[in-house]
């Protein structure tokens, strides 16, 4: 009987102590659960948009981090330049946006070549009198804009609704710091050359000579260079965005006349007799006309061959 309740007893303990690791292990994973958040996902996809609207601006990857201007960054000086090739809806009404886009963003355009590519052309024949010719062509453009560089990134995504469908973006940032550095450095050089020549002249003309042509040589190197770092400070301060604009294809039908060969003009058998047989008789009636023409002759003749007969008789 004790051997029996000690089962019993061991037997409760043990279902008591296997709950109450369960209810432990379950608050536990309620606990961590609790403080772990499932990461959000990602509202820009790189890849190919899929069944999306193609002018979901969403979906159309434009612009880049290279485009983005880090005002906390005094180090480095980029000149950012950005080349687009894409397919929108109507070329000309997109041109009239983009342009309207960069004048909102204080740039400017500075070259933009609007033409219709001809793709090919069909003739066929309607009736025997006209045609109509088929001129399949795509209208493209290619337009170039300058952009300040703090609204590179702006303008980019201001463009991107206008695109239905993007062949290519290449985008780049180019680092022209230590470049500028090197024309002040030369600039700087230039200027303590002229200096030390300007010192050791002592009068002869010929070293003289000799001197201001290098100091001139000197002065024109410093110019190259401070040039080069206004050019520089331009393309920095303004970057230059190259677009490549085109459609769908589209048909230009066109009613032309047909050309008849000069054997369409050319009168029938039938009709060049009637013809002749019409000049003969204005030929025979010119004749006549003459002969009636000449009476006087004939009265002449005729009284001639009575006088004739009379005194043959």
């Amino acid at each position: 009987m004790a051997t029996k309740l000690l089962f019993i007893g061991s037997l409760l303990f043990f279902i008591g102590c296997s709950n109450g690791g369960a209810r432990k292990y379950e608050s536990a994973s309620n606990e961590q659960g609790s403080s772990i958040e499932a990461p959000a996902p990602s509202t820009i996809s790189l890849s190919p948009a899929g069944n999306a609207s193609p002018t979901d601006s969403s979906t159309i990857p434009i612009s880049s981090l290279a485009a983005i201007e880090n005002l906390n960054d005094t180090v480095h000086r980029f000149i950012r330049t950005a080349d687009i090739k894409c397919k929108v809806k109507n070329v000309i009404q997109a041109t009239y946006k983009i342009e309207d886009i960069t004048h909102s963003f204080k740039g400017f355009v500075t070259h933009t070549h609007l033409a219709s590519e001809i793709v090919g052309t069909e003739q066929a024949k309607l009736t025997e009198d006209s045609s109509i010719i088929l001129t399949h062509f795509v209208v493209v453009n290619d337009i170039t804009l300058r952009i300040p560089n703090t609204e590179l990134d702006a303008a980019l995504k201001a463009i991107a609704p206008f695109i239905e469908y993007m062949d290519y973006r290449t985008i780049t940032a180019e680092d022209v710091a230590l470049q500028i550095k090197a024309n002040r450095q030369r600039i700087k050089r230039m200027g303590e050359f002229n200096v030390n020549i300007s010192d050791d002249d002592n009068g002869n003309i010929r070293t003289k000579l000799q001197a201001e042509e290098s100091v001139l040589d000197k002065k024109l190197q410093a110019d190259e260079a401070y040039f080069a770092n206004l050019s520089l400070e331009d393309k920095i301060k303004y970057s230059t965005v190259k677009i490549h604009l085109y459609q769908n294809k589209e048909v230009r039908k066109e009613m032309i006349a047909n050309e008849k060969s000069i054997e369409t003009y050319r009168p029938s058998f039938l009709s060049q007799i009637v013809n002749s047989m019409q000049v003969g008789l204005e030929v025979l009636r010119g004749i006549v006309v003459i002969l009636v023409g000449a009476w006087p002759l004939w009265i002449f003749l005729f009284g001639a061959w009575l006088l004739y007969k009379r005194f043959k008789a």
